[in-house]
């Protein structure tokens, strides 16, 4: 729950409610959560601690990185 209000607030802004979304907000959420996840894989794969898990899909969320 903590990474999909992370990935909302990032990609759509703190008071974003996903059942009023248009199709175009619901393409970028479901790109950065795509980004989150992959982060997420990539953290745990190499061992990082779970709060530097949540800090490296924040920031890749946050800047779109890939």
């Amino acid at each position: 729950m903590i990474i999909t209000k992370m990935v909302n607030a990032a990609a759509l802004g703190e008071t974003a409610n996903r059942d009023n979304l248009d199709a175009g907000q619901l393409v970028t959420l479901a790109f950065a959560e795509r980004i989150a996840a992959q982060a997420i894989q990539s953290a745990i794969q190499a061992g990082e601690h779970y709060k530097a898990v949540y800090q490296s899909a924040k920031t890749k969320v946050t800047t779109g990185q890939k």
